[in-house]
């Protein structure tokens, strides 16, 4: 008789030997035929690797949008962001001529609090 559990994550019936559900397509770990999930820590590292070591930063979206919005046209938010080059790109362009500032701002207003950037 095939053994069978359920995943935890939909509910879904899954053979004990299944290493991903085929219904969510979460990952799952097999151990003494009962399933489990993998630590939430090795989940995050693999999720988050990168190829070339860079780790993932969080920012703060309003504080980036504040700066982008009164301090752009000096590229205020972009050293906020660690993104030397571009802010000094955009301080002796003005915000790169007024343009990358106002894309900047509605950019910046659209993402989640907080976002995350490569490091």
């Amino acid at each position: 008789m095939k053994e069978t559990t359920f995943c935890k994550e939909c509910g879904e019936k899954v053979s004990a030997n299944s290493q991903v559900c085929p219904n969510c397509g979460r990952r799952l770990k097999v151990q003494n035929q009962n399933l489990e999930y993998m630590a939430e820590e090795e989940r995050e590292r693999e999720e988050e690797f990168h190829p070339f070591g860079l780790q993932k930063k969080a920012y703060n979206k309003w504080i980036s949008f504040f700066l982008a919005l009164f301090l752009g046209w000096l590229g205020a938010h972009k050293f906020y962001e660690e993104k030397y080059f571009v802010g000094i790109l955009y301080l002796f362009t003005w915000g790169l001529f007024g343009i990358g500032w106002i894309v900047d701002v509605i950019t910046i207003f659209r993402k989640p609090n907080p976002y995350y950037l490569w490091k």
